[in-house]
């Protein structure tokens, strides 16, 4: 494999977890205001339910002095009431997230991401192999040998100990990206999260940060051995 061919492809996968990481950030503000808002709901649909609570009990009460004719404005309080309870109830910041079409974005972003990294970790184990076999029989380095070594945060690029690592690099390149912690289904991981922490959103909000920030992480190491080696 061709070491322009590795450098395009680190390109196309830094340009997608750019992205990813991008929209997590934006689901997670999402989720804040949403939560805002359904706060809002919330504190709406209680003061509808006490007022409307409020004209019922005032009507039934007064019932015996009307000959009845109060009962017909307790009825319609207590729709009003039941309405409010509704809406409270109703309230669901994941079903909310997919039916605007967020979750379903950020999903695309996600399984795009988890796409280009399994490319990724493929190729550079295949250019690992290479470059070991490539250098066998010499002590200079590459750029693209000094970007694998480089890219695992291991000391001493020159000669026999840089060949010895390219190699088990090959073996396991794995453990360099952390593939596991892409989340197959964000819509899960959201309500999930919300449900876990007692019907907090903004523990859900935490977790698709610190997603966010962990992939992040990924990033910056890729960059910085990038930039050092090519």
């Amino acid at each position: 494999m061709a070491e322009e061919e590795i450098k395009r492809v680190c390109r196309e996968w830094m340009s997608a977890r750019k992205k990813t990481i991008r929209e997590l950030r934006r689901l997670a503000d999402d989720i804040n205001a949403i939560t805002k808002d359904s706060r809002i709901a919330r504190v709406a649909g209680a003061s509808t339910s006490v007022l409307g609570g409020i004209i019922a009990t005032g009507c039934l009460i007064a019932a015996p002095f009307t000959g009845g004719i109060s009962l017909l404005p307790a009825v319609a309080a207590g729709a009003f009431g039941g309405a409010g309870a509704v809406v409270t109830i109703g309230t669901s910041i994941a079903k909310t997230l997919l039916e605007n079409g967020k979750i379903t974005e950020v999903q695309r972003y996600l399984d795009e991401d988890k796409k280009f990294t399994e490319i990724l970790i493929s190729d550079l184990q295949k250019y690992a192999e290479y470059t070991e076999a490539a250098l066998k029989g010499t002590r200079a380095m590459t750029a693209g040998a000094k970007f694998l070594i480089r890219l695992a945060g291991v000391g001493g690029e020159g000669g026999a100990q840089g060949l010895r690592f390219i190699a088990r690099f090959g073996k396991a390149i794995g453990i360099v990206l952390s593939v596991a912690i892409l989340p197959f289904d964000i819509y899960e991981l959201v309500k999930s999260a919300i449900d876990i922490h007692n019907n907090n959103p903004s523990e859900a909000s935490n977790e698709v940060r610190k997603i966010a920030s962990q992939l992040e992480g990924d990033l910056k190491k890729i960059e910085q051995a990038y930039r050092e080696s090519f």
